[in-house]
């Protein structure tokens, strides 16, 4: 029954995470920056006490940094006489895995979180004919068309004129000090983001804005996705052009999404501090290699904007903190009217 449920979770697009005690796994997936997170309990050869019970239950939920958005554990037992005590409590939201009757309980004071998962579930333990829904894994749509945009982009300065040549960059809007300062062209923070200087720039950036990107967007859901990466690749392009103010080099040419690739990473590595290290299947340990291998790797170049990696990471890791306390904001408001 377990391996069961634990293939209905997945399939419904939940990440399995281990813990401590092989009793007890968390299911856990993310909406717009919120997590929703089932915990199954394996009750069938061991006994669990109401004080340990409840303690196991707040420790998982204070180990996120935010409440989750919902909340469930699964007591999976042979009977319904084997967890009788946890049952008296009633505040926890709880639903119960017969084994022996083939049943799912669910007291009337549980609500209706996780709905669909609840009338798959009650198929799965009756042995009717089970047939889930079909759940494909949600592709990053917001990702997938970033990139096709800069792909889009790059075929036409290569056809107008090529992405290596200077004075077409600049024309097709690459950032550049007197367009901006003498000329007042603006728009050039914007449109820099999606231009790049040879095949290998935009392959280099797209590979990595996939990868890292993709997860961001589960995290956050695509519109808070969208307007985190414009913004922090926004905030990147006028780090860089105050930056080579202040060192006098103004004949510097500036293109890339490399800043606003690094506002993403900046937004993930304070979601996860902020989350205590629990984000799916990222390790801090694995961010934090990337920021640094990264940050080295363009400190040992001489054409790389490092400015603009910098100001984009900072405004990504601000950004995040921002939204994070937003949300924190609107959670304490909504318990308060409850």
């Amino acid at each position: 029954m377990i391996n069961q449920i634990e293939g209905l979770l997945l399939h419904s697009n939940f990440i399995k995470k281990q813990t401590n005690m092989p009793e007890v796994t968390i299911f856990e997936q993310y909406e717009g920056g919120m997590p929703n997170v089932i915990v199954l309990f394996d009750l069938r050869r061991i006994t669990c006490y109401p004080e340990q019970y409840w303690h196991i239950t707040n420790q998982i939920q204070n180990s996120y940094g935010i409440k989750p958005k919902q909340y469930l554990n699964i007591l999976c037992c042979n009977s319904v006489d084997e967890v009788r005590d946890l049952t008296q409590l009633e505040e926890m939201p709880q639903w119960i895995a017969d084994s022996s009757s083939k049943k799912l309980m669910i007291y009337e004071n549980q609500g209706n979180s996780f709905s669909e998962i609840r009338q798959e579930l009650e198929g799965l333990l009756q042995e009717r004919h089970f047939e889930p829904k079909k759940q494909f894994k949600r592709l990053p749509m917001c990702t997938l068309f970033l990139i096709l945009v800069n792909i889009v982009i790059f075929i036409l300065v290569e056809i107008t004129g090529g992405s290596n040549n200077i004075g077409n960059m600049v024309r097709w809007g690459a950032s550049e000090y007197y367009k901006i300062a003498d000329e007042h062209q603006y728009y050039r923070f914007f449109t820099n983001m999606f231009l790049h200087f040879g095949v290998e720039h935009l392959f280099n950036n797209m590979l990595v804005l996939f990868l890292i990107g993709e997860r961001l967007e589960q995290l956050l859901g695509k519109w808070k996705y969208l307007f985190l990466y414009l913004v922090t690749g926004i905030m990147a392009s006028i780090g860089s052009f105050l930056y080579y103010i202040q060192i006098d080099e103004l004949n510097v040419v500036s293109a890339g999404a490399s800043g606003a690739i690094f506002g993403v990473v900046g937004a993930i590595t304070a979601f996860i501090i902020l989350n205590k290290g629990r984000v799916s299947d990222i390790t801090p340990q694995r961010i934090i290699f990337f920021v640094v291998i990264s940050f080295y790797m363009g400190l040992q170049g001489t054409e790389v904007d490092n400015a603009a990696h910098i100001s984009g990471f900072v405004s990504g890791v601000i950004l995040m903190l921002i939204m994070y306390w937003i949300n924190k904001k609107k959670q304490t408001k909504k318990e308060g009217i409850a």
